[in-house]
């Protein structure tokens, strides 16, 4: 059996945005490049945005070329972009102005631009009464300080390029200049995660559910942290909070998925795995499926396993275990033909 839990390292939920950097430095699609634009929408306090806001990608003269939205993190993301000069549009609503930002996305290798977009209020006098029910801390906290805020984008540069114990230190003193900085929380546990200092990450995690408890993404990363220690039951505890949260949030239905498998539940295990898959786009949710695979194994069920193994390789074929994953089917496809060979007389 593939153990994978350590490739879940790739989906810790930063709270300003540790993409992936597949493709960055790829070949020259067909016909010339094509690129990524991603960025992350965040609220006037400096949090990313948790509702779901229409996002668009239209061309100089404003011709549509893709719409999307955001996800519980504030993230978008639109793949396959020509060489050219856009204008992202964040679509206002009741309280926010609809913001417009330039991108410029030229090169003749394949690349990732990151274009972040920050929403202003509207003023007084139009905005409607908002929708009553659960309403984070972060939208009813003050403003987060400029300072603050230039320390933890400067913490997010360093994780990106994968230097942790530079991203602590901007993360810390974003912190010093306001404690309830939850992002800056969230993220310096994770960077402490990568540093495999797991008590100060425990500690970090913690002190950003206390202080926003209605923030899904530290909810997530403490339970993967529960996984990583072989606690399982406090993991449920904390995914499922998190699923609560956050219904459409595919990585915290995956690490919920594989809580439940550790405790002996296959059945809802499957259910949240299947989800995490339904939910997630290919490649990123990708790894979901050889944790279903897993699953199947456990049951006996070497056909379904052998065919989330294959659906993940024909999503991510250049993948640092493809070569695990071919060799699991291979040897899937040996038995499901032995057992299908009728018995010798």
């Amino acid at each position: 059996m593939i153990h994978i839990l350590h490739a879940i390292f790739a989906i810790l939920i930063l709270g300003g945005g540790a993409w992936a950097q597949q493709g960055e430095s790829g070949r020259p699609a067909p016909g010339g490049a094509l690129h990524q634009v991603r960025g992350r929408v965040y609220l006037p306090t400096g949090a990313p945005v948790e509702e779901r806001m229409r996002v668009t990608l239209r061309t100089f003269a404003q011709n549509v070329v893709s719409e999307t939205f955001t996800d519980s993190l504030g993230n978008f993301e639109f793949r396959a972009v020509p060489n050219g000069t856009y204008e992202i549009v964040v679509w206002g609503n009741d309280r926010y102005e609809t913001e417009v930002e330039r991108v410029e996305v030229f090169g003749r290798i394949a690349r990732v631009f990151t274009q972040n977009v920050f929403l202003r209020e509207k003023e007084r006098g139009d905005a409607k009464p908002r929708a009553s029910g659960t309403i984070s801390l972060a939208r009813l906290s003050e403003t987060i300080p400029k300072a603050a805020r230039k320390e933890y984008e400067k913490g997010a540069r360093e994780s990106r390029k994968g230097n942790p114990q530079k991203a602590i230190s901007h993360f810390q003193r974003a912190l010093a200049l306001y404690p309830h900085y939850v992002q800056a929380l969230n993220d310096l546990g994770v960077q402490y995660l990568r540093l495999d200092q797991l008590a100060e990450a425990r500690a970090a995690f913690q002190r950003a559910i206390e202080v926003d408890p209605q923030a899904p993404h530290p909810y997530v990363n403490l339970g993967f942290l529960h996984l990583l220690q072989r606690e399982p039951e406090a993991a449920l505890t904390s995914l499922r909070q998190a699923v609560t949260l956050d219904p459409t949030n595919w990585s915290a239905r995956m690490l919920h998925g594989i809580a439940l498998m550790q405790t002996g539940d296959l059945e809802r295990a499957q259910a949240e795995l299947e989800r995490a898959i339904s939910l997630g786009p290919p490649p990123t949710s990708s790894i979901a499926r050889l944790h279903l695979a897993n699953l199947f194994l456990r049951r006996g069920e070497y056909a379904r396993a052998l065919e989330q193994s294959e659906k993940y390789l024909e999503e991510v074929p250049n993948a640092a275990n493809a070569a695990e994953v071919r060799e699991r089917v291979k040897r899937l496809r040996e038995l499901i033909r032995a057992q299908e060979r009728p018995p010798h007389p």
